[in-house]
């Protein structure tokens, strides 16, 4: 690791510089005082050298992989060696003192030194990923938000939720994406319409989560059940988005919209969160034949509805959630607009997109 050091004197009046191999300990030395030359040993200078390893950034600073500093005695230059390895400003990794003649190491002051930094150094990076990997822990719900997408009014491309800054301030749809995540060929397609409606549209990611998976398989056009716990994700991924809606300065104060597909349809109609404007339900039938908790709508009665499906969905056709939302309106202001086909995605559909846009304007403030 070592290879060769420069060794050079610091006094005032006598310069002394050699090459030497520093793991054999010999050198050869040429010192000179004024215009004419002395034996080096007549007059000793103290040094402390510290030896890096050859490395990118050392060549840089020093045109090679060594450097020195000067000190006034072999006390002080332990002293000073132990600051500058906890501090990290040199990063010593051998300590030699010489006389201009020859190099000698005093291992008995470098190893505790060297060993002190070494463990200061594991203990700083241990400390440094704890708190690292503490923090990513303590985020959860705050990142589907963080990594969530916002269209906004004019712009093709999403932005982010971090230090949106905008002139205007616009109503507002919270849309949740169906059990695969943000998909590019139809809730981002939902979201770019809707914004050209002039509603800014936030899209939280439910699957920037730690360990979140999917709680479905597209090519058996069902659930899986091997994440439950993805319904209670989504309520709170909806109850913390609309806390930092409410926190922003982009939201126009008075119209706030909750729209989901498919899982994000399910956790539209099973929010019991009060404040919105009205509800979209895409791809989903508020009906579970086999499991109560997810037949009917929980969302305050006094919400206006708006559920969009077709009917021969095959996610849900001669399936236990067959059916549709109006037959589980239970005395809400529900609009049901069915739509002829067994398809599961519903922007696509001219109708479903002629009705989203209309219910949101019937109901804005």
């Amino acid at each position: 690791m070592l290879r060769h050091a420069f060794i050079r004197c610091a006094t005032a009046s006598w310069s002394c510089t050699s090459a030497s191999a520093v793991v054999s300990g010999s050198t050869g030395t040429s010192c000179s005082r004024g215009s004419g030359s002395e034996s080096a040993r007549a007059r000793p200078c103290w040094n402390t050298l510290f030896l890096w390893p050859q490395t990118a950034t050392t060549r840089q600073a020093t045109g090679r992989g060594w450097g020195w500093r000067p000190c006034k005695s072999p006390s002080q230059a332990a002293s000073d060696a132990a600051i500058a390895a906890m501090t990290g400003f040199y990063r010593p990794l051998l300590l030699a003192e010489h006389f201009c003649s020859t190099v000698r190491l005093d291992l008995s002051q470098v190893i505790p030194i060297i060993s002190l930094y070494s463990f200061m150094k594991h203990i700083g990076l241990s400390i440094l990923l704890m708190l690292q990997f503490g923090a990513a822990l303590a985020k959860d719900v705050e990142l589907s938000w963080e990594k969530a997408l916002i269209y906004t009014p004019g712009a093709f491309l999403s932005k982010s939720p971090q230090n949106l800054a905008l002139d205007k301030k616009y109503p507002v749809v919270v849309y949740l994406h169906g059990c695969t995540g943000i998909t590019s060929n139809h809730d981002i397609q939902w979201a770019r319409f809707l914004a050209n409606q002039n509603f800014l549209v936030v899209m939280p990611d439910s699957m920037a989560r730690p360990n979140r998976k999917s709680n479905c398989d597209p090519r058996l056009q069902g659930g899986t059940n091997v994440f439950p716990q993805a319904y209670e994700y989504r309520q709170q991924e909806i109850a913390y988005a609309k806390e930092q809606v409410h926190k922003s300065t982009w939201w126009d104060q008075k119209n706030l919209f909750l729209m989901g597909h498919s899982e994000g349809g399910i956790a539209t109609s099973q929010s019991n969160h009060g404040q919105f404007n009205g509800l979209v339900i895409s791809g989903w039938t508020c009906t579970h034949a086999s499991n109560p908790d997810f037949d009917g709508i929980k969302s305050p009665k006094d919400i206006p509805a708006l559920a969009v499906a077709f009917l021969d969905d095959t996610w849900r056709k001669g399936k236990a959630n067959e059916g549709r939302c109006a037959n589980k309106a239970d005395g809400r202001n529900l609009v049901q607009v069915d739509l002829a086909g067994r398809e599961h995605s519903t922007y696509e559909s001219r109708i479903a997109r002629d009705a989203v846009a209309k219910f949101l304007g019937q109901h804005l403030k």
